[in-house]
């Protein structure tokens, strides 16, 4: 029986700074997710509902938001996902230099996953990327991701999504 490559996932960064998108792409790898990066909170949605010129956007299997972003900011576009029935099982996790507690509580209250605060440690920034990537992108099953991998494997095997 052949053996099927893994489905890589994809992810959508929501996040302003470069240096936190280099963070970012430099521990999580194209082998690991698809990871498309957004500036802003408008596009963030207009990617995941597809609207205008992202009409070929892919589905995104997880979003990791900042809250400071322009637009609309991460507890705006983490509001809109979840308050959707078409989008609302997408996970979100958020990934932001804030400590307030009150921005702790938002988060969790309009349905984020997990609340990661940013290092200032580049060593502490890669061993969380690297905790993020091993639980989220290696051990956590997505039941929109196993739907879709079942629908081209009626047979019912249990896919990794990454290797």
């Amino acid at each position: 029986m052949m053996q099927r490559q893994p489905r890589i996932m994809n992810l959508l960064l929501l996040e302003d700074n470069p240096l936190d998108v280099w963070q970012f792409t430099s521990v999580v790898r194209p082998e690991d997710a698809a990871v498309t990066v957004v500036e802003n909170g408008a596009e963030a949605l207009d990617r995941i509902f597809r609207r205008g010129k992202f009409k070929n956007s892919p589905a995104f299997d997880l979003v990791v938001a900042d809250l400071n972003v322009p637009l609309l900011n991460g507890h705006e576009v983490l509001n809109v996902i979840k308050g959707n029935s078409l989008t609302c099982h997408i996970p979100v996790i958020v990934w932001t230099v804030s400590e307030d507690p009150r921005d702790v509580r938002k988060a969790f209250d309009l349905g984020c996953c997990a609340y990661m605060i940013k290092p200032t440690d580049i060593g502490e920034t890669e061993a969380l990327l690297r905790a993020f990537k091993e639980f989220w992108l290696r051990r956590t099953r997505y039941p929109m991701t196993l739907n879709r991998a079942n629908a081209a494997n009626p047979a019912g095997l249990d896919l990794p999504l990454s290797a």
